[in-house]
Formats: C-alpha cells, sequence, structure tokens
C-alpha cells in the first residue's frame, strides 16, 4: 500500500510540475504576443501622429518610408520575419542613424535585444547598399531648368551639373586608427564628399576618408579612383547648345547661344541708330 500510494504522489507531483511548465510557455507566447502588438501600435502610432513629428523622429515623411520599406522589399532579400517586420527593421536603422542613438536606446524602444538591434540595423544597411545606385540621380547633359531659366544665372552658369560640399560625419574606430580619423576640431569622423543636382537630389557620395584627410585630397579621389568615380560630362565642343524661342507669332524659333547674341548686338545697334536719326531730324 505504501509503495502504491509513494507511486501515485510521484505521479501526481510530476503532472503539477508538467502544468506549471505549460502554464509558463502559455505565458510566454502571451508575452510575446503582447510585445509585438505593441511593436505594431508604437509603429502605427508614429505613424498616425503627424508628418512633422515623424519626421522629426526619424527624418523622412511617413509617405517616405513606407515608399522605402516597399523598394526594400521589393528590389533587396530584405523580408518580414516571424517576429520582426521590414518597417520596424527600417525604423530601427533610421533611429540610430538619424538621431545618433545607441543601441541601448533603441533596443528599449522596441522592446529588443541588442544583437537583434545591431542584426536588424546591419541587414537594412546591406539592402540600402544594394538600391544606393539606382536612387542616386544622373547628372544631365542639357542645362538645369534652373538656370536655364534664370536671367541671373544663365548664360553664365550654363556648363554647371550640381554642387559638392564636404562634411564630416562622426566615426567609431578603434584606437589604433584614431589619429588618422581626428579631424581639426579634435572629434573622430570621416570627411564625406557629396554632390547633388538642383533639385536637391544626390549624385554622388563618397564616404571613407579619415577626418584629417584634406578636402582637395577626397575631391581628387573622387575624380580619379576607378570605380565609384564622380560622374562628371565630358564638354563635347562641336555641340551647340540649342534654346527655344518664341517669336511674335507664336511660332517656336531654334537659335544657337551665339546667334542669340549677334541678334541682341544687332537690337541694339538699329534702336541707337533710329534714336540717333529722329533727333537729327527735330534739329
Amino acid at each position: 500500500m505504501d509503495r502504491a500510494h509513494h507511486g501515485d504522489q510521484e505521479v501526481l507531483e510530476e503532472r503539477e510540475r508538467n502544468a506549471l511548465h505549460d502554464d509558463e510557455l502559455d505565458a510566454d507566447i502571451i508575452l510575446l504576443v503582447l510585445l509585438i502588438l505593441f511593436r505594431m501600435l508604437y509603429l502605427r502610432k508614429c505613424l498616425r501622429h503627424g508628418p512633422q513629428y515623424f519626421r522629426q523622429l526619424y527624418r523622412m515623411y511617413p509617405q517616405i518610408f513606407l515608399k522605402l520599406c516597399k523598394e526594400l522589399r521589393e528590389q533587396t532579400s530584405l523580408c518580414d520575419t516571424k517576429y520582426i517586420s521590414v518597417e520596424e527593421m527600417v525604423a530601427t536603422f533610421l533611429l540610430v542613424v538619424g538621431q545618433n542613438s545607441r543601441y541601448c536606446y533603441t533596443k528599449d524602444t522596441f522592446n529588443r535585444s541588442t544583437f537583434a538591434t545591431s542584426v536588424n540595423f546591419h541587414k537594412v544597411l546591406r539592402a540600402l547598399n544594394q538600391i544606393a545606385p539606382s536612387l542616386m540621380a544622373k547628372p544631365e547633359i542639357a542645362v538645369p531648368t534652373k538656370i536655364r531659366e534664370s536671367t541671373r544665372f544663365y548664360p553664365y552658369f550654363k556648363d554647371c551639373v550640381g554642387t559638392i560640399n564636404g562634411t564630416h560625419i562622426l566615426a567609431m574606430v578603434s584606437q589604433k586608427k584614431a589619429p588618422s580619423f581626428r579631424n581639426r576640431k579634435g572629434d573622430l569622423s570621416q570627411n564625406v564628399l557629396a554632390a547633388c543636382n538642383f533639385d536637391l537630389e544626390f549624385m554622388y557620395v563618397l564616404s571613407g576618408w579619415e577626418g584629417s584627410a584634406h578636402d582637395s585630397k577626397v575631391l581628387n579621389d573622387a575624380l580619379t579612383m576607378n570605380s565609384n568615380r564622380l560622374p562628371v560630362p565630358e564638354e563635347d565642343e562641336s555641340a551647340e547648345e540649342v534654346v527655344e524661342e518664341i517669336n511674335d507669332n507664336n511660332d517656336e524659333v531654334l537659335t544657337t547661344q551665339d546667334q542669340q547674341r549677334e541678334y541682341v548686338n544687332q537690337w541694339r545697334k538699329t534702336i541707337a541708330s533710329n534714336m540717333w536719326s529722329d533727333s537729327i531730324e527735330n534739329l
């Protein structure tokens, strides 16, 4: 009897342990579902809070954010995982890059571990590197509209295709490389060269140079490197720039720049001669 009673007690204890283990698993599943819902609701709240609020937090407007996520899904291997969406990955990346926040802050925002935050960041970084060339604007040979339609800039800047500038972006490097990355202000940074057109669209970006590198050295590297060279359209001396004019009959007349200049000079001489003839007749 005692052995049978003891055996029944062990069975009951085993059942209780199994039931407790099942309850813990159920609690973990419920907690995981709640965390997933919390992250989804957090992003939806940010998207619905207002365009300016979202841009201030993630450095882009909601519609641009959603379009970027769609492009990454369609053109790269980045996709939703079992527990993490592409939107959360991109939001994590933008929070780190746009706000210069550390992983310890970002992981608390989305309730992720440091490892998961780092993995998501590098996934988005690799995906953006894949589509970066297609997002860059191509330099145009034709005269930009904002120059052609401005009497202040045209024809003096008719050969200008864009603007270039350098900026220093803070960097984290090993102690061995720190001296070469220290700029004149004492900060560790990269000297980044960027070029954009007159519609504020990036045409070229060169990063990786140490903060101590001079701007002229970075520019020379951008113009002479074998790959990822700064695209500068070559001037065609034989081709004449053609502009459109509308005459008195609203007909389009195509003339070259030299012909326009000759026409204006002749028009001025004609006015001067007419004024001189009128003054003589009045005498």
